[in-house]
C-alpha cells in the first residue's frame, strides 16, 4: 500500500513537473511575441525590458531574445551593447552569417573597425556568396586605413553592382588615400544608370566635371531628406580626399544634422565624424 502511494505520488510530481514545464515554455513563447511586436512597433526600450526578462532565467540564452534585444539596442542608438549581444548570439548560432553581418553592423556603429570586418570575415567564411556583395565590410576597410582590402572588395563589389555611384565613389576614396587625388580621378569607376539625385552630380564632380555646386543645385531641386543628406554626405567624403579638412567637417556636420539613425549610410556620416575629430584614436 506505501508503495502503491508512493508510486502515484511519483506520477502526480512528475505530471506537475511537466505543466510546469509547459507553463514555462508559454510564458517565453509570450515573451518573445510581446518583444518582437514592440520591436516592430518602435517602442525598443520596451523591447529590451521584455527580452531581458526571458535572457535573465535560467539556462543557456534565447537566440530570439538576444536578436531582439541586439535590434531593440540598435533603435536606442546603444551599438556597443547591441554587439555584445550580437556576439553572444554569434557564440549560440555560430553557422549563420545572418548574425554576423549584423554583428559587423553593429561593430562599425561602434566604430570598432577591426571588431567589424572580423565579423563580415566571419559571414563571408560562412557564405562565399557574400563576397562581393560586402560593400559595408569595403567601407570598414576604409576607415581602418586598410586601403588595399577597401580598393578589392570595391572593385568585386563592381561585378555585382555596376550602377551603384556610391561604389565608385568608395573606391575613389580608397585610390585617392593611397595613390593620390589625381591618381584616383584617372581611375573613376564610370557608372551610368544610377537614378537617385544627385548621384549623377556626385559622379561628375568626381570626375571633374561638376562642382560642389551643381551637386547641392540638383539635391535642392528635387527635395527630399535623402538628396539633401546624400549631397552632403558625398561633399564631405569630396573634400575628405582632397584634404579640405574644414569643409568636409562642414558638409558631414550637415549630413548627420539630417537625422536618420536607421539608414546605414547615415551610421556612415556619423562614424566618420565620431573618428575625424580632433583627438580621435586613429
Amino acid at each position: 500500500m506505501i508503495r502503491s502511494r508512493f508510486k502515484t505520488l511519483s506520477a502526480v510530481c512528475l505530471l506537475v513537473s511537466g505543466v510546469a514545464i509547459l507553463l514555462a515554455q508559454d510564458s517565453v513563447r509570450d515573451l518573445l511575441r510581446l518583444a518582437i511586436d514592440q520591436l516592430r512597433g518602435g517602442n525598443g526600450q520596451a523591447a529590451v525590458e521584455t527580452a531581458t526578462r526571458i535572457l535573465t532565467r535560467p539556462g543557456p540564452p534565447d537566440p530570439t531574445a538576444l536578436w531582439v534585444r541586439g535590434n531593440a539596442l540598435e533603435q536606442l542608438e546603444d551599438y556597443a551593447l547591441a554587439a555584445r549581444d550580437f556576439a553572444l548570439l554569434a557564440q549560440e548560432e555560430s553557422q549563420d552569417p545572418r548574425v554576423f553581418m549584423a554583428l559587423g553592423g553593429a561593430r562599425f556603429k561602434a566604430a570598432d573597425m577591426t571588431a567589424s570586418i572580423r565579423a563580415f570575415d566571419a559571414a563571408a567564411g560562412l557564405d562565399p556568396s557574400l563576397e562581393p556583395q560586402l560593400w559595408q565590410r569595403g567601407i570598414a576597410h576604409y576607415y581602418a586605413g586598410r586601403i588595399d582590402d577597401c580598393i578589392a572588395q570595391f572593385e568585386l563589389h563592381r561585378t555585382v553592382n555596376a550602377h551603384d555611384v556610391e561604389n565608385s565613389v568608395w573606391h575613389f576614396l580608397c585610390v585617392a588615400e593611397r595613390d593620390g587625388f589625381p591618381a584616383a580621378r584617372g581611375k573613376l569607376i564610370p557608372v551610368e544608370g544610377d537614378s537617385r539625385v544627385p548621384m549623377r552630380e556626385v559622379l561628375a564632380l568626381f570626375a571633374g566635371e561638376a562642382t560642389p555646386r551643381d551637386v547641392l543645385l540638383a539635391a535642392d531641386a528635387a527635395g527630399g531628406t535623402d538628396a539633401g543628406f546624400y549631397a552632403h554626405l558625398y561633399l564631405g567624403l569630396y573634400f575628405e580626399a582632397a584634404r579640405d579638412a574644414s569643409s568636409s567637417a562642414e558638409h558631414i556636420g550637415k549630413a548627420v544634422a539630417i537625422k536618420m539613425p536607421r539608414h546605414y549610410m547615415w551610421q556612415v556620416a556619423r562614424v566618420h565624424q565620431q573618428l575625424r575629430k580632433p583627438g580621435a584614436p586613429d
